[in-house]
């Protein structure tokens, strides 16, 4: 069916058509409703479907897959569309009764309409999907609701009638059998699976083939989880599994892991163990590589780790591994752990028709190739020991006897080399890549050290023979990337070119004639060359041939037809791309030459160097530099027979006479260089003591270290070593004394809580691991004072002195050892050989006869740098360690001797003194000491060693200290009883010093009052005070200059902060004679007024009858006359009154300004004053009413009938009280511009306000004040006293003066 809509789109514009075809299936059903469901339906009464029910038909129309998108959910028609929707791209028609909205389904109650509705439209579904699943096979998923979920959407919360019936639940229809599988049938949902998508099965219906799987393959087109249909994991896994099963499908399942790369998880194949196969199954896994790779590196990492991996063969022609080869091998060569693996199983092998590589350790048997049994072995014990040369050595073997036929026989030079070549080159095939590849790994890790290939060249060219009439010599030059080396040996031998062209075999197969003790072996050694080198050119007599790198075992013969024979020995390496010779210094190519047995003449670069050997020196000259060693040698013979055969190695001859050679150097060394271990030539070992040994160590190979695992061989020769040691020591213990304890060095350690002493004269371990310390314990070793005795540690009869005593020991001539025995004193020049003397357990002398010595010579020898240092030390541990009976007699004699550095009164200067209580100090940055302290020297003396040596604390003299000692002399000084001319010298001595200033002692003299002198020369206890510089003369009458700080000291009391002379008030001064006119002028000092209180001091002066009214009046001062006496008589607070609104109080003054009240004089019976109104009436001046507003103004709260005097601020009597006008002569009147003051303030007011200067400040003052949001304001007048105004009162008066007409003012 195709539906065709051709629509509009009003969203785009009504003029765009739309057209949409979806082509899709319809089903129809004819159902017939029973007559009971019609009743249900319309009514008990309804005639519709009474006869035979009534007919109705149900549709359903499924949309194409490929429409699904487009027509997405479906939905429910009841003739026309509802509000239902549906779960799956699906629309049905059904004849359901709607609700009133024409919209939802009306299940009445689910009557029996709804029910057969129901059942129709099930039972339509169900031939739908069986149906339709036959078009679309597996996209029959897309039509399906999900398992839990209904055919019928939610629907907007409204009775879900359609939802609840199991009828339409999606699990209904997966019990259908609708599901099209890969075996071409429809199943249910419980009877197929689906592979999940996480397993990437590329080809699943193959692998469905190939598992044993009682369900059927669905291959849905999209996810099935949410129909709960069975999801398949692990398949891999499980495939495995089956594949491990016999079973003709074991193959075609491996073939398919293989062809998807699965990598079989090592956890995968150990959840199958054991596994237990055929020989048959065995060789079917071994034909699948990645199987195999797993099974060999599983199985292999068991053994390493002493196990076994669990895959067994349960079938085969089993053999003993002891049969696949000769008697040459032996099981005990191979690795250990193989060894253990094999004996698990028996030594038991299975051979298959593999290649030569290959090996699979099983549970119970070792699975090798048939084809080369030997090769395989290797194979399998490189893998588990790769560190391990048995594999290689297992090929060497064979090539080895061929080669010895070779060797001897009677071939031709040039013969031998092809026949070598070809050897060398089999060999290389049976190793395989990965085999040769790990040998030349060993080379080149042998040869790390990139500077070690020049060792391997000298030791080639020392160990070769050299004829007996020539020098041996050696040469090394460098031609841009090649390094040519040349040597006069006799010639390469067949041996020579097989050893340096070997792999794990031993090169001196004989001990060379005239008993030579070569050490090296032209074997892996020489090859580490190839670490930097790429090729190898070598001319040695009749051969001519090079070594590379790639192939470092084969020799290419070289066929220039003009190569001649050469003599002696000539090779030209040529270096790899990035790499140099590297750089020698001189002491490299000491190193070097130190320990070659034969060559004597030798150029390495622009270094030449020549050996010159006597009995008992070797001298190498490097250019112009002599480098000589005193040389001692150690002769030996071993005696065990199966060290020597350890050591032969069932191949080689070793002498059993032996020698170890030791080189001390008689030149200074650097400090902290140490000198290689030897063994011919330096290895990596460093001996921690100065001296060269060369020892005939077995070593490893890359011949850098010595073996030091289960070599009875290298035990002996670290014995030897030690004798050897102890032998050079007991040669040079004579000259050298305690020098020779350079060659001895033990470290304490500690084993819990006991200290031992380990011996570290090497860098090694198993070089260290020998006891020499016992040895040496019993040796005659300690030199003492008497040069014919040593010691031996163990008898305890010589003692350790400490330094400073030995210094005096030193100085003293041999007859005066304060009765002490010379050989009981151990010689020793410094503290260096502390750690040996530790290690012998020597003891110290007793302090009873150390102490002694030390008081009797300490301050003769205290100047001596050395002694000195060295006293300190000892009378520091002495007092740490001294018997406490004894101790406060010790320090008594300590502090007693001058030994204590301080500095001197000059800077820098150093002088020596006893001990003084709270008189020595430490300050930091000072050279100098005080008159009052000293300064220790910490240079000499640190303070903390100085503290321990006399028990006691020293302060650090910090600034506070210094002052606080100075200020307690100066204090004690000031109160002496002194006269005071004395005192007042010291102090003026001291200031002009600069010490009173230093530790600001001017607090304290201020508190304790000194004497100073005066302006007439008097030193005086008296009050002084200051005068500026300027004014410094000026005053010369005695009331002043009496009193007056003298010009010499006038500095000090400005530090001392005496008040200033013009400062003064009366009760300062202490003069009793009348004033003269002179006095009087000097303290008015008009016009400038020096004296700040000028009035006060004349009141007084006049008070006291010291000031005649004849000179008040000359001087218009009848003012000073009136006041200043205290008559209150109350107490009460003064009374305050803010200004309150200015603009209103401007006002209402302006409105009195108006019309002012003018005072005028008119003549009666007397002149009185009277007020004049603006309209030139005359009124009565009325006073009364002036003075009760401002008495009552003033008045205290508490009681109207006082007032206050706004002078004094004492409150009196209304009739004690005036009230004047702050004007002199006032035209206009104002009751504002009064002022209450009692009977003398007022004297004293008027007396004020007649200068006329006086009142002018008075008013400007005034008019002058800001007023903010205070009560009460206090305006001066004159030099020392105030008017007190209520805020609004002084403001009132502000306001009158300022408005008045500028034509009064």
């Amino acid at each position: 069916m195709c539906i065709r809509d051709s629509l509009r789109d009003y969203e785009n514009g009504s003029e765009v058509k739309v057209r949409e075809i979806i082509h899709c299936t319809r089903y129809t059903y004819y159902v017939t409703f029973s007559k009971m469901a019609c009743r249900a339906r319309y009514g008990e009464k309804t005639q519709v479907g009474q006869e035979n029910g009534k007919a109705m038909i149900l549709s359903v129309v499924v949309p194409d897959t490929d429409y699904i998108t487009t027509v997405g959910n479906g939905a429910l028609y009841s003739f026309l569309p509802t509000q239902l929707k549906l779960n799956v791209p699906i629309v049905c028609h059904v004849p359901f009764k709607l609700d009133a909205s024409r919209e939802f389904v009306d299940p009445q109650d689910n009557n029996l309409w709804f029910k057969e509705a129901s059942n129709y439209l099930s039972e339509l579904i169900e031939k739908v999907y069986l149906d339709y699943c036959h078009k679309v096979k597996e996209n029959i998923v897309r039509y399906l609701p999900d398992k839990n979920k209904s055919l019928f959407a939610i629907n907007n919360g409204k009775k879900e009638c359609l939802t609840e019936q199991k009828c339409f639940n999606g699990a209904h229809y997966l019990d259908l059998p609708i599901f099209y599988t890969v075996d071409n049938n429809y199943k249910k949902s419980d009877e197929i699976f689906c592979f999940s998508e996480s397993e990437n099965i590329d080809e699943p219906e193959k692998v469905y083939r190939l598992m044993e799987n009682q369900n059927s393959l669905f291959l849905s087109p999209i996810p099935v989880g949410r129909f709960s249909i069975k999801i398949a994991t692990g398949i891999k896994r499980q495939m495995f599994k089956q594949a491990l099963n016999p079973g003709i499908k074991s193959s075609a399942i491996l073939d398919y892991l293989d062809s998807v790369n699965y990598d079989y998880p090592e956890n995968l194949i150990r959840e199958f163990e054991p596994i237990n196969i055929t020989q048959a199954q065995l060789e079917n896994i071994i034909k699948h590589k990645r199987l195999l790779k797993a099974l060999r590196t599983i199985s292999s990492n068991d053994i390493k780790n002493n196990k076994r991996f669990k895959l067994e063969i349960t079938d085969g022609n089993f053999q003993a591994i002891s049969d696949l080869f000769d008697d040459e091998f032996e099981m005990s060569d191979i690795p250990e752990a193989a060894k253990k693996y094999l004996s698990y199983c028996n030594n038991k092998c299975l051979c298959l028709d593999e290649k030569d590589d290959f090996f699979l350790p099983c549970h119970n048997v070792l699975l090798l190739s048939a084809n080369n049994p030997l090769s395989s072995f290797a194979s399998f014990c490189y893998v588990i020991d790769e560190k391990d040369t048995f594999s290689i050595l297992i090929k060497m073997r064979e090539a080895s006897k061929e080669l010895d036929h070779y060797e001897n026989g009677d071939c031709s030079d040039e013969e031998y080399l092809r026949r070598l070549c070809n050897i060398r080159k089999i060999i290389k095939e049976s190793l395989g890549k990965d085999g040769y590849r790990s040998y030349l790994d060993i080379i080149l890790k042998s040869g790390t050290d990139r500077s070690r290939f020049i060792q391997e060249l000298l030791q080639n060219a020392d160990d070769c023979l050299y004829d007996q009439e020539v020098t041996p010599t050696f040469s090394l030059s460098i031609n841009e990337n090649t390094i040519i080396t040349e040597y006069n040996e006799t010639g390469f031998t067949r041996a020579n070119i097989r050893s340096i062209t070997a792999i794990g075999e031993s090169t001196k197969n004989k001990l060379l004639s005239n008993n030579n003790k070569s050490i090296g072996e032209k074997g892996v050694g020489f090859k580490t060359i190839f670490a930097i080198s790429s090729k190898i050119t070598i001319h040695s007599g009749n051969y001519h041939f090079s070594l590379s790198d790639k192939e470092p075992t084969i020799p290419r013969v070289i066929n220039d037809a003009g190569v001649d024979s050469v003599s002696g020995t000539k090779m030209e390496i040529e270096l790899k791309g990035g790499e140099a010779f590297p750089t020698y210094k001189e002491k490299d190519i000491l190193e070097l030459c130190l320990c070659l047995r034969n060559l004597k003449k030798l150029t390495i670069g622009k270094h030449n160097v020549t050996i010159n050997d006597t009995d008992d020196k070797r001298t190498i000259t490097i250019g112009s530099r002599n480098y000589v060693f005193k040389c001692f040698h150690h002769d030996f013979t071993i005696v065990d027979e199966a060290t020597l055969e350890e050591r032969m190695n069932w191949s080689r001859v070793i002498s059993a006479d032996q020698q170890i050679v030791f080189f001390v150097p008689e030149f200074s060394i650097e400090k902290n260089y140490y000198f290689p271990l030897y063994c011919g030539l330096p290895t990596k070992h460093k001996i921690r003591i100065p001296i060269a040994i060369d020892a005939p160590f077995s070593l490893t190979t890359s011949r850098e270290e010595i073996e030091t695992e289960g070599s009875k061989w290298n035990n002996i020769i670290r014995r030897e070593i030690y004798a050897g040691l102890i032998d050079v020591i007991d040669s040079l213990k004579k000259d050298e004394r305690s020098k020779v304890f350079r060659f001895l060095r033990f470290i304490p350690r500690f084993q819990g809580a006991v200290r031992v002493y380990v011996n570290e004269t090497f860098d090694n371990r198993y070089l260290n691991e020998y006891d020499f310390l016992a040895q040496l314990q019993r040796k005659e070793i300690i030199p003492t004072y008497n040069n014919d005795v040593f010691a031996v540690p163990i008898q305890h009869t010589a003692y350790r002195f400490p330094e400073a005593a030995i210094y005096i020991i030193r100085k003293l001539s041999l007859s005066k050892y304060e009765g002490i025995d010379s050989s009981s004193v151990i010689d020793k020049e410094t503290g260096d050989y502390d750690s040996v003397l530790n290690a012998f357990a020597c003891e110290d002398a007793k302090y009873s006869t150390v102490l002694p010595i030390i008081f009797k010579y300490a301050e003769r020898f205290i100047r001596d740098e050395g002694f000195r240092t060295a006293l300190y030390e000892y009378l520091e541990k002495a007092n740490n360690e001294f018997i406490v009976q004894t101790h406060d007699e010790y320090i008594y004699k300590i502090k007693d001797l001058k030994i204590i550095p301080v500095y001197g009164i000059e800077s820098g200067a150093t002088e020596y003194i006893s001990w003084k209580e709270d008189s020595i100090f430490v300050k930091p940055s000072s050279t100098r000491s005080e008159d009052n302290y000293y300064v220790l020297n910490e240079k000499l003396l640190p303070k903390s060693k100085c503290e321990k040596i006399y028990s006691a604390n020293i302060n650090e003299m910090s600034i506070e200290y210094e002052h606080s000692r100075y200020n307690a002399m100066l204090k004690e000084i000031i109160n002496s009883g002194k006269d005071i001319t004395s005192i007042y010298k010291y102090i003026i001595a001291e200031y002009k010093a600069g010490r009173l200033t230093k530790n600001d002692s001017f607090g304290l003299l201020r508190a304790n009052h000194v004497p100073l002198k005066n302006a007439l020369g008097q030193i005086t206890m008296n009050k002084l005070f200051t005068c500026e510089q300027e004014k410094q003369g000026y005053f010369t009458t005695k009331l002043l200059m009496e009193i007056t700080v003298h010009e010499e000291c006038r500095s000090l009391a400005m530090d001392l902060c005496y008040q200033p002379l013009n400062e003064i008030h009366y009760d300062d001064l202490r003069y009793y004679e009348e004033l003269t006119q002179d006095e009087v002028e000097e303290l008015l000092d008009d016009p400038d007024h020096y004296f700040i209180n000028y009035e006060e001091l004349l009141r007084n002066f006049y008070r006291a009858g010291l000031l005649s009214d004849a000179l008040l009046q000359e001087y218009n001062l009848e003012y000073l006359s009136y006041g200043g006496y205290d008559t209150a008589s109350y107490s009460f607070e003064f009374p305050s009154e803010q200004a309150g609104n200015r603009v209103f109080l401007a006002k209402h003054i302006r409105k009195l300004w108006k019309a002012p009240a003018k005072i005028i004089t008119v003549e009666e019976m007397k002149k009185v004053q009277k007020i004049k109104t603006h309209d030139n009436q005359i009124k009565p001046y009325d006073r009364k009413y002036s003075r009760e507003s401002m008495l009552n103004r003033y008045a205290p709260e508490e009681r109207s009938d006082l007032c206050f005097c706004q002078m004094c601020l004492v409150a009196k009597n209304k009739n004690y009280i005036e009230v004047n006008n702050i004007e002199n002569t006032p035209e206009y009147f104002f009751s504002e511009l009064r002022i209450t003051l009692c009977l003398e303030c007022s004297k004293k007011f008027e007396a004020l306000r007649h200068n006329d200067s006086i009142r002018k400040a008075f008013i400007e003052r005034i008019l002058d004040y800001d007023i903010y949001d205070e009560s009460t304001v206090k305006i001066s007048i004159g030099s020392g006293d105030t008017i007190t105004f209520t805020a609004k009162h002084l403001a009132e008066i502000q306001e009158i003066l300022k408005q008045k007409p500028k034509s009064h003012k």
